[in-house]
């Protein structure tokens, strides 16, 4: 049919058959189908040849030029609200065409008045000539085959003949729904008597006196049966009440004064505002009133009353009247309703099922978030509508509510609908209850929040880190520690040549090459693997390569995955083939390294499969490493420049002495700190030995440049032939005359091999360590005197015998310090470290240090000296 009405492509597939009946005309054949059994229990066959006579089209196109009245449209309506139907029609059919003359559908758009006769299923109600009553039209045998059963438009058809007063037939009216229904007896009275009401309404001129109001209102309560009407005369105020009306809310004919405020006097004051605000609302769109409220009887007891109405316009189009019905209901019911009414106004949505999970209830808003309409909800189960739910949280969770009788609550991500959901459920003993909510852009927002405090989180850790390492590889090491495996599952870090070279690796002449400096994988096996693969490699930093355009550039580039075929192709070596193996898992990016001075390197990350990289967050790492780097690399470079300055100031080998045998060792502090001032010296005069280990006060070039001037110092005044005492002495006596020096500490030991003798004096430093051959190590019990540079200028001498075979040990403080620790405990565990050890002084030494924790230096610069004489 066309659109908005009851046709279709073709209404009935074969004419009808038996009784002799005379074809029928053209254009209205086919009309039935021929049913076995002759369709006994549907009603009288349709008899197309009932259509065509001329007295009845005359009686149509009479209806049709007068044009129906505004009142046909109100009944259509009203029947529709009566039967509780979603649409209704009247249909007239004129000799060639259907005409629509009023229709009613709940979601109504623009309908087509006009249609083909061969398509309506009110040309079948007309030719049957009496009324149609299809429960389910897909098993009528007069209308299972119309278009507008077999699209869905109609599952559910009532319909009765309009004739006017001569019997001719007009038409007909029908009420239908989108869902198959049983149509009560009681329905198909009230339709009928609504159909009479029609077909006399078509028939009157339009501009005649409209004097069957009254008769209207009584069909309406009979056909109801138990239901009051009214009549309220918008512009004089009166209201018409007929019996029943007047029953409900406790009056009768004796005591109702038919005025407005009869109502408002026994409807109970919680509903009062809503009523009068509703029924506004309906008078001043013309609309339906369609609402509930309770009366209070005169006996004090109250009961439930449901209106609906319809606001008739006068021929101004203003409000003219307000036609309608009213139905107790009982106090339970009302209840139910007033449930009813307030879950389809929550925001949150509502779903009830029984415990076989069969979906018995839900409200608009579960309609609107699940978006899924109710009719393919309702009397199906939870499962069937949601097969994916199964073996999710979401299950889990109800099974136990349901199994248990406790209530649950289940936050968790529904795939199928791209979105998070907060389901609470309650069970109780017939069934369970859930409010839901889309809280999608609350779990988003929450955890892009969380992400930004992850991310500002990861850099504050990140800038204090860097910070702190004033190594370059400390700097790269701390890189790679912060990416993996928090932000990639791999890294791999490139430098320039001159980075390279300042961590120790060898490079080459061609200053075109990147350097592969660290590596690091999720995975500590593969990380083995990856960090010996890449060591062997090389990149080229005008190559196309990302990592070349990411370092010349200083822009993040895209490293896109090598298809497998076609890394051996690409690799140079099986090394790097299988290093592309092990980064080529996910995406890539390389994140440059770059301080404004230019290109440092770059770090190629490498994400799990699946996963996305932060490149704003790896390109500001980049930009935090690059600085970090710079300064450690600044600080490097001055540091090696200071550090081979102090070495360039100390002796390059200890003076030689008969019979005795002297190791030294420098190492500077393993913290990044710059070269400080502590030094030894051995200086032979007339026969003996004069060894000297001192410590200038600061770092640096400047400490390092008074460690030199004290070494000339000092040589000159054992040349002299001054002993230890005197030496310090005259050093300190003309500190301020002979050179620039603040503060320093010196241990003075001359020793004469022939008497195997050694005196001692010391300028504020530790004293020396004696370690006999037979008994237990000590300490040098001399008088201490004051640093150099204190205007000090005696000093006292202590003279030792030296054992054949003794070991002595001269040390600086950094040797005994550690964090935490009294000079008493490092004093202590030197000494215990050269207990019982029989070895020539170059093993001494580095036994030494090997046991104080010193072979790569500590916090402070190491100066140590060890002499022997066998």
């Amino acid at each position: 049919m066309a659109e908005g009405t009851l046709n279709s492509a073709a209404l009935l597939r074969s004419a009808a058959a038996g009784d002799g009946a005379a074809p029928a005309p053209a254009h209205i054949v086919p009309l039935v189908t021929d049913m076995a059994g002759g369709g006994r229990g549907i009603g009288p066959r349709p008899d197309p040849r009932v259509l065509d006579d001329a007295a009845r089209h005359d009686a149509v196109n009479d209806v049709l030029a007068r044009r129906p009245t505004a009142r046909v449209n109100e009944l259509t309506t009203l029947a529709a609200r009566l039967l509780q139907a979603p649409a209704g029609q009247v249909s007239l059919l004129a000799e060639r065409e259907q005409v629509v003359a009023a229709s009613y559908a709940a979601d109504a758009g623009q309908l087509d008045r006009h249609g083909q006769l061969d398509q309506s299923l009110c040309t079948v109600t007309a030719a049957s000539g009496t009324t149609l009553v299809a429960p389910d039209t897909r098993g009528h045998p007069w209308l299972a085959h119309l278009p507008p059963v077999t699209s869905g438009t109609v599952r559910a058809y009532l319909g009765v003949v309009l004739r006017d007063e001569g019997g001719h037939v007009l038409g007909s009216l029908c009420v239908y729904d989108t869902q198959p229904r049983a149509w009560t007896d009681e329905q198909v009275t009230v339709l009928g008597v609504l159909g009479e009401t029609v077909a006399a309404e078509l028939s009157r001129p339009i501009d005649a006196e409209d004097e069957s109001d009254g008769t209207l209102r009584l069909q309406l309560a009979v056909a109801a049966a138990d239901l009051g009407s009214f009549d309220h005369d918008l512009r004089s105020g009166t209201l018409v009440w007929d019996n029943r009306m007047q029953a409900l809310h406790g009056y009768d004919t004796t005591t109702f004064p038919g005025t407005l405020g009869a109502l408002h006097e026994r409807v109970h004051p919680d509903d009062l505002v809503r009523l009068i605000d509703l029924t506004a609302e309906a008078v001043s769109e013309l609309g339906e009133l369609d609402v509930d409220y309770r009366v209070q009887l005169p006996d004090g007891s109250h009961r439930w009353v449901v209106i609906r109405g319809r606001v008739l316009p006068d021929m101004r189009g203003g409000a003219a009247r307000m036609l309608g019905t009213a139905y107790e209901r009982s106090a339970e019911q009302g209840v139910r309703d007033e449930l009813t009414h307030l879950l389809e106004a929550m925001p949150a949505g509502f779903v009830r099922c029984d415990l076989d999970w069969v979906v018995t209830f839900l409200n608009d808003a579960a309609e609107r978030i699940l978006d899924v309409p109710k009719r393919d909800l309702l009397g199906g189960t939870l499962w069937d509508a949601f097969p994916e739910a199964r073996g999710t949280t979401f299950e889990a969770a109800y099974a136990q509510a349901r199994d248990t009788g406790n209530p649950g609550m289940v936050e968790a991500y529904f795939a199928p609908m791209d979105g998070y959901f907060e389901v609470h459920v309650w069970p109780d003993l017939t069934g369970l209850s859930f409010f839901f909510n889309d809280i999608s852009d609350r779990t988003r927002a929450q955890a892009e929040l969380e992400a930004v405090s992850n991310r500002l989180a990861l850099l504050a850790d990140a800038g204090a880190r860097l910070s702190a390492s004033v190594q370059p590889a400390e700097v790269l090491a701390v890189l790679a520690d912060l990416v993996v495996p928090r932000l990639a599952s791999s890294l791999v870090l490139v430098v320039v040549g001159e980075v390279a070279e300042l961590l120790g690796q060898p490079v080459s002449t061609d200053g075109d090459q990147l350097y592969p400096v660290h590596a690091a994988h999720a995975d500590p096996d593969l990380q083995v693997t990856l960090r010996r693969l890449v060591s062997e490699l090389t990149f080229s930093a005008t190559a196309s390569s990302g990592v070349g355009r990411a370092v010349r550039t200083g822009q993040v580039q895209a490293v896109h995955r090598v298809p497998d075929e076609l890394i051996a192709e690409r690799a140079g070596t099986p090394e790097q083939a299988a290093a592309i193996r092990l980064l080529n898992t996910g995406p890539s990016l390389s994140v440059p390294v770059r301080s404004p001075a230019g290109g440092l390197g770059a770090l190629t990350v490498t994400a799990a499969p699946g996963k996305q990289l932060d490149e704003l967050l790896l390109t500001e790492l980049g930009n935090r490493a690059a600085v970090a780097l710079d300064n450690a690399l600044t600080f490097a470079r001055r540091s090696r420049e200071i550090t081979d300055l102090q070495r360039s100031l100390l002796p390059r080998e200890a003076a030689a002495v008969p019979g005795v045998q002297v190791a030294t060792r420098y190492l500077p502090a393993a913290t990044g700190a710059l070269a400080g001032g502590d030094f030894f010296k051995t200086i032979r005069v007339d026969g003996r030995l004069v060894a000297v280990l001192g410590d200038v006060m600061g770092h640096g070039s400047v400490s390092a440049a008074r460690a030199g001037q004290l070494h000339s110092v000092i040589a000159t005044l054992a040349l002299e032939g001054h002993g230890p005492g005197a030496l310090l002495g005259r050093l300190s006596a003309g500190v301020d005359t002979i050179m620039d020096l603040e503060l320093a500490t010196l241990l003075v030991c001359s020793y004469d091999p022939v008497r195997r003798e050694v005196t001692t004096a010391t300028a504020g430093h530790p004293p020396p360590l004696f370690a006999p051959l037979t008994g237990c190590p000590s300490y040098l019990d001399i008088e201490p005197g004051p640093p150099i540079g204190v205007a000090v200028d005696t000093y006292a001498e202590t003279t030792w015998p030296l054992e054949s075979g003794s070991t002595m040990v001269l040390f600086s403080d950094g040797l005994i310090e550690r964090r935490g620790e009294s000079i008493t405990e490092g004093l202590e565990r030197l000494r215990q470290a050269v207990e019982e050890l029989r070895l020539p002084p170059e093993a001494v030494a580095d036994h030494i240090l090997h046991e104080l924790g010193r072979t790569r230096g500590g916090d402070d610069d190491v100066a140590l000296l060890v002499m022997s004489h066998l």
